[in-house]
Formats: structure tokens, C-alpha cells, sequence
């Protein structure tokens, strides 16, 4: 049991530090890469300078009163402090957020069971524990509209199903990826100035937009498989039912993709090599499903083009 800033907390700020990190990097921020038990304090890489990436931990939290202060760089704050810079947040919030953020995952509440209310079914079906997942007010931080998600043919309506956000300190288009029930498994990221992506290191990657398809309530009776989250994105726009592999197809995608209720997909992969040998691996495997694919022309996917041949494309599918 700890107290900070008159909170009683019944953890330590080793355990707080670990979940900080573990939910920091599953939204692609690497902070703390380096943490030591050192006596009195928690030694860890420093947030305030380097961008969080130095190799020795220079920045001290004292384990009784969470008081955070940097050897190297002078830095001196409160943990809910340093919590709301981590996440993002300015001088004039981080102190409210990072107090939030301690109290919605460190401290106790005695709550009155009422078991009239109807809990969400997510809640209900989830095979895991709930903590696991990025929170909800990780995902708050990011939603922005910008500019470049317009130039990339994504309409207010996309926007808004898949959460799509825009990151102010990575200048990035962000991305939650889910599960079938919702819940946040990581952040992928695209920046807008150059052509960068970013998962987090050994994500599991499920198939991006499957809990979209579930959440329209719709009978699909054919989705679209594309290899990236845009073509995805750019298919919904268009009004037609897509999924992403953000890849070719792991083992593991062409299993979730034999369960999708529908009769047929059509492959529609990146037209180069891998997208191809993608492509037939995945029919092959499809033995369940009527499997058809497009012919891209002049080389151009789907982002690259106009409304008119995105319809025409998917008209003149043909078997594999």
C-alpha cells in the first residue's frame, strides 16, 4: 500500500511503472525501456529527455511518496504529473489525468451490486482480463480529425466507425486495431509526412475491420480482403464491406478468415509478388468459401483510385 497525493493505493510503483509501460508501448510509445529497483527509488529511463530512449535509467521515483526527479536532466514532478506527460498530455491537465489514470487502475472502489443492469455483451464473452487491452482513455488523446485522412479518401463516416485519430506529438494517423469484441488490442500508426508505419513489436494482428462488420449489424454475403488498413478503409468509403490482413495472410488471419459469415471474398492484395503468392495461398486454403480477385490496372491499388474504378474493379471480379 502506497500514498500519493493523499491517495491510498494498494500496489507499488514498481507495478505501476510496469502497467505504464505495457499499456504506453501497446499505443506505439517506448518509454522505460530500462527499469531498476535501486533502495528508495524506482530507477527509470527518463520521459523528459533523449525522447524517453536513454540506454541507462537516470530518473528516480521515490517508492513511499511517488515523487519523480531526473539526475541527469533536473527534472522534478509528481507521478501523476509524469503519467499525463507520458500520455501526452500539457502542464495544465497531465496532473488531472495522471491522478484519473491512478485511481481507474490502482485504487479500489466499493461499488453497490445491481445486478438489474444488463452489462455490454463484450464485457460478458471476454476470455481474458479486461486490463490487457488499451483503455479507452489512451484512444480519448487521439480524437482529431486531420487533413490527411481526407487527402487518403476516408469519409467522416469511416472516421468515426473505426476511430481513426490523429497523434499531436507523433504527427502520425492512428489506427485501433480490435478484437471481435471491441476491445483496443494496440494502436497502429502512419505517419502523414512520410511513408512510416509502426505496430507494436510482436503484435498479434487479427483481421483488421472484423468487429467493424459485427458492429454494422449486417448480413454480409461477400467482404473484401485487402493487405492494407487504407484499402480497407478506402473499400468502406465506397460502401463495400472490407477486412485487412496488414500483411499477406499469417496462418492465423486465413483461420479467422474461414469463419467470417459470408459465402465469398474477393482477394484483392497489393498487385506485386508478395501480393500474388498471398493471394494464392490464401485460396488455397479458402475451401469453404467461393473465392474471387480483381485485376489491378497500371500497377495501382485501391487508395490510388477514383470512385469510378473502384466500382469497376469490383464488377469485373473474376474466379481464381
Amino acid at each position: 500500500m502506497i500514498k500519493i497525493n493523499d491517495m491510498l493505493l494498494d500496489t507499488t510503483i514498481l507495478e505501476i511503472i510496469k502497467e505504464l509501460k505495457r499499456q504506453l508501448n501497446a499505443c506505439g510509445v517506448m518509454y522505460f525501456n530500462a527499469i531498476r529497483d535501486s533502495g528508495e527509488n524506482i530507477m527509470v529511463s527518463c520521459p523528459y529527455h533523449k525522447d524517453g530512449m536513454e540506454s541507462k535509467p537516470s530518473c528516480g521515483i521515490h517508492k513511499e511518496t511517488g515523487v519523480v526527479h531526473c539526475f541527469t536532466c533536473g527534472a522534478s514532478y509528481t507521478l501523476p504529473d509524469m503519467i499525463g506527460f507520458c500520455f501526452g498530455r500539457g502542464e495544465e491537465d497531465s496532473f488531472l489525468f495522471g491522478t484519473n489514470w491512478l485511481r481507474k487502475e490502482f485504487q479500489e472502489i466499493e461499488v453497490e451490486e445491481r445486478p438489474d443492469i444488463e452489462l455490454d455483451y463484450r464485457r460478458n464473452s471476454l476470455p481474458h482480463d479486461i486490463y490487457t487491452y488499451v483503455p479507452d482513455m489512451v484512444l480519448e488523446q487521439y480524437r482529431y480529425t486531420h487533413p490527411y485522412m481526407y487527402k487518403r479518401k476516408l469519409n467522416d463516416d469511416v472516421i468515426e466507425l473505426f476511430d481513426i485519430g490523429y497523434d499531436k506529438e507523433t504527427n502520425c494517423i492512428t489506427f485501433p486495431v480490435r478484437d471481435i469484441y471491441g476491445n483496443c488490442l494496440f494502436v497502429g500508426r502512419r505517419a502523414v509526412d512520410r511513408k512510416w508505419f509502426h505496430y507494436p513489436s510482436g503484435a498479434h494482428k487479427p483481421l483488421y475491420g472484423v468487429y467493424e462488420l459485427k458492429v454494422c449489424n449486417n448480413i454480409f454475403n461477400e467482404i473484401v480482403v485487402c493487405e492494407s488498413m487504407f484499402n480497407c478503409l478506402t473499400c468502406w468509403a465506397h460502401g463495400i464491406p472490407a477486412i485487412a490482413l496488414n500483411g499477406t495472410g499469417s496462418y492465423e488471419q486465413i483461420q479467422e478468415l474461414k469463419k467470417l459469415p459470408c459465402r465469398s471474398v474477393v482477394l484483392a492484395l497489393d498487385p506485386d509478388d508478395a501480393g500474388r503468392h498471398g493471394m494464392n495461398k490464401i485460396k488455397n486454403a479458402l475451401r469453404n468459401k467461393i473465392v474471387y480477385t480483381v485485376d489491378y490496372k497500371d500497377g495501382r491499388d485501391i487508395n490510388d483510385l477514383e470512385e469510378e474504378e473502384v466500382e469497376e474493379l469490383f464488377k469485373t471480379k473474376h474466379l481464381m
